[in-house]
């Protein structure tokens, strides 16, 4: 079995193994403390003594606390052009609470150079000439802590008399650590690793101590050898087991950040194995790079954190918030699901490679270019491309390529992109297909650059002919806006080229096209919103598709009683809103919209609700699926909720009010409050009972209880009958409910069984 980062959960860049400030090691400063003890002239002999400190935490006796660096190598330098050795002074000394004390006769008046290096007796290193330190092999067992090693460099150095100085020793090495959060888990499961082994596509062979620089790069393979298994805690609290520990000496100067490609396996007694590879990762001396997540399974959470006690970042990458270049390089090589945190600029294509799946969020950032990306001999054409792996870009946001360069999204290799939304700005064409499937489900697409054929905006999306005609290059169009081009009838691949999917249609408004099912109706504005229902046949059910990031508002009155009652379903892709509340009438004592003897139905929408106690939409029947609902909604019929999301922000008002509900069902939705999330109370009778269920829902108290409130208040001043279902709930928070003893539901006013049912997962309690 082999994992890469599609399935791991964290790569966290934490840097590195900077000493503590603590009181322990406050006494270390840097510095030089002279004391002069007796006047002598040049040439007479004294004494200097260097302080050498390792950093890290006092005896912690954790993996990287340099507790394993006990033997000090010294060695001295003349000041002339070689750096000649003067071998006779050299000393070394054993560490005690990761300090010691040289002492050197020199020569008043001569000026040195000094090299300190820290490691454990049998270390795997060559130590003859501290001035190249020589790594003897990158090939045995691997977690071997014996390879960590510190050194510092003390660089012409007058002896002007007895002296005594503090020398920091820092680690020229980088050190990459794999651990996992789901350890127990993979054990219940059956995967018990044991072993682990390392490899890295370069490390230096030769570190320059001098130059501060690592030379001579050599690939890394380490062996295996038992995992470390110790615990990685993060600052958030979160531990993790670690699987794997290695150092290794970057190649390059010390103080920057290389990119190279890191792997652990992770092999069980009975041979089963799992591999985690994180192509593209930063190494750096004195920083760790750090893995973490549920390697071991195929749950992708991820985490950036900074621990103080190590050097401050400069070049983290977060797969899963993607802010910059690299971190999207490295997101697109290695696979898994990520979203955009910041713009992006490139200055290269960016390559979903073979095997690969990426998932993008473009959460309403852009990727776009200043430099020229377009390299035909490289088939370097987009800001993105997709070659044998698989690409799915969602949310809003945009690819802006760069005016006159490149398209904004290509496949190639038999490659597969899904575009569910987004916008996308390219040149000729906004996407390319050579060789593969591009499937466009929303978004919008344009070009800046027009075509020199006669239809200058017909290759808007475009397929490489002959391998179109071949079918092995493919375009399905199931949705989306395109300004000036018809994927219906477009000149593409021939004249009336249809990239159209079986059953969907394209509609012109404007200058643009929208591509919906046959059935339904694109409106790009309110005005067309009004029309399509005004316009629409009694009895005859109505859908209609909003663009992208549009806004509607629900009108009392548009849909109301008689020859305007209607049966509507709304459909969007996430980006759009409804707006319930701004366009009803104020009556009742609350914002009402009047659309009696029709039904509702949103999907994929952002529905805005109120913010007072009765508003809401009277008609005969709501349906919500897969909608965020912001504010407070009050129900007066049948409703039903379905995957949602109320995020409701109010510091003293419920996300529902049943009041005039009927049947009401939430199944699979989460209710994120300030205390207040369900009210059961309004002017039900024992004739029309308000019947509530709520099943797999989380109900969430930001404030835990504070509010003094259940998840579910049930209250009766009208003589109500009520009849309340739950079914596996999670409570989050929340106060002891009144007369229950349960955060999950109240019983305020004390209703007797005639009133008031109450089955709880089966069971029931009233």
């Amino acid at each position: 079995m082999k994992i890469t980062l599609t399935e791991i959960s964290t790569i966290t860049i934490m840097k590195s193994f900077k000493y503590l400030a603590a009181a322990a090691l406050t006494l270390l400063a840097v510095g030089c403390n002279k004391e002069q003890v007796t006047e002598v002239s040049d040439g007479q002999m004294v004494d200097v003594t260097f302080t050498a400190a390792l950093p890290g935490e006092m005896a912690t006796k954790a993996l990287g606390d340099g507790q394993t660096a006990k033997k000090l190598y010294v060695s001295v330098y003349e000041n002339d052009a070689d750096k000649t050795h003067l071998r006779d002074l050299d000393k070394t000394a054993t560490f005690t609470d990761l300090k010691t004390q040289v002492k050197f006769s020199l020569v008043k008046g001569k000026t040195y150079n000094f090299v300190f290096w820290a490691q454990a007796e049998d270390a795997p290193y060559d130590v003859t000439d501290l001035k190249s330190i020589k790594v003897n092999d990158y090939t045995s067992g691997a977690n071997d802590e014996k390879r960590d090693a510190f050194y510092a460099t003390r660089k012409e150095l007058k002896v002007n008399g007895a002296l005594t100085e503090t020398i920091k020793l820092y680690r020229p090495f980088a050190q990459v650590n794999f651990a996992t959060a789901d350890y127990a888990d993979a054990k219940k499961a059956g995967f018990n690793p044991a072993v682990s082994s390392f490899t890295a596509s370069e490390a230096a062979k030769t570190f320059d101590t001098f130059a501060e620089e690592g030379k001579d790069k050599v690939e890394v393979a380490l062996t295996e050898t038992e995992i470390p298994a110790d615990v990685l805690k993060t600052l958030d609290g979160k531990t993790y087991t670690r699987l794997a520990m290695n150092y290794l000496i970057p190649v390059g100067k010390q103080g920057e950040s290389h990119n190279i490609d890191v792997a652990a396996t992770f092999k069980a007694n009975n041979g089963e194995a799992v591999t985690v590879s994180a192509p593209n990762a930063p190494v750096q001396n004195n920083y760790r790079t750090n893995i973490l997540g549920n390697l071991l399974t195929s749950q992708v959470i991820f985490n950036v954190e900074i621990v103080p006690i190590f050097n401050e970042p400069d070049n983290d990458i977060d797969l899963v918030n993607v802010k910059d270049e690299a971190s999207l390089r490295a997101l697109f090589a290695t696979g898994g699901e990520a979203k955009l945190t910041e713009d992006v600029v490139l200055g290269e294509t960016v390559v979903v490679e073979p095997g690969k799946e990426v998932v993008l969020d473009l959460n309403g950032k852009t990727v776009s270019n200043t430099a020229d990306l377009w390299n035909e001999s490289i088939a370097s054409w987009s800001l993105l491309s997709v070659r044998g792996g698989s690409l799915t870009i969602k949310g809003a946001g945009t690819l802006q390529a760069k005016e006159n360069d490149c398209f904004a999204v290509d496949v190639q290799d038999g490659g597969t992109v899904v575009i569910e939304d987004g916008t996308y700005v390219g040149n000729v064409h906004a996407v390319y297909v050579y060789d593969g499937t591009a499937e466009i489900k929303g978004g919008k697409y344009s070009i800046q650059q027009l075509s020199s054929n006669p239809d200058p905006y017909g290759y808007v999306l475009n397929c490489y002919d002959k391998n179109r005609k071949d079918g092995i290059a493919k375009i399905i169009v199931t949705g989306g806006e395109f300004e000036k081009f018809n994927p219906a009838d477009c000149a593409a691949e021939g004249a009336h080229t249809n990239f159209l999917a079986d059953g969907y249609k394209s509609t012109q408004i404007g200058d643009s096209y929208f591509v919906t099912k046959a059935g339904v109706t694109p409106v790009a504005n309110q005005e067309g919103f009004e029309d399509v229902i005004s316009n629409g046949s009694v009895g005859t059910p109505i859908e209609i598709q909003a663009a992208p990031n549009s806004t509607i508002v629900l009108k009392t009155g548009l849909a109301h009683e008689g020859v305007k009652a209607r049966n509507i379903t709304i459909v969007g892709n996430g980006s759009q809103t409804v707006d319930v509340i701004s366009g009803s009438k104020n009556a009742e004592g609350g914002m009402l919209s009047y659309q009696r003897g029709s039904s509702f139905t949103f999907k994929n929408l952002k529905i805005k609700a109120g913010e007072g106690n009765f508003d809401g939409v009277v008609c005969d029947e709501l349906v919500f699926e897969n909608c965020t609902i912001t504010g407070k909604f009050t129900l007066f019929g049948k409703a039903s909720f379905k995957d949602c999301v109320f995020e409701n922000t109010m510091a003293d008002q419920y996300s529902i009010w049943t009041w005039g509900g009927t049947d009401v069902t939430f199944d699979k939705c989460t209710f994120n409050t300030n205390g207040k999330a369900i009210l059961l109370y309004g002017q039900a009778t024992a004739a029309k009972p308000t019947n509530l269920v709520v099943k797999n829902c989380i109900l969430n108290d930001r404030n835990n209880g504070s509010a003094g409130k259940a998840a579910i208040e049930i209250g009766n001043d009208y003589n109500a009958t009520y009849s309340l279902t739950i079914a596996n709930c999670t409570v989050n928070g929340f106060a002891v409910g009144k007369n229950t003893g349960s955060k999950l539901w109240a019983n305020k006013n004390n209703m007797d069984a005639a009133h008031l049912s109450v089955t709880i997962d089966g069971t029931k309690v009233q």
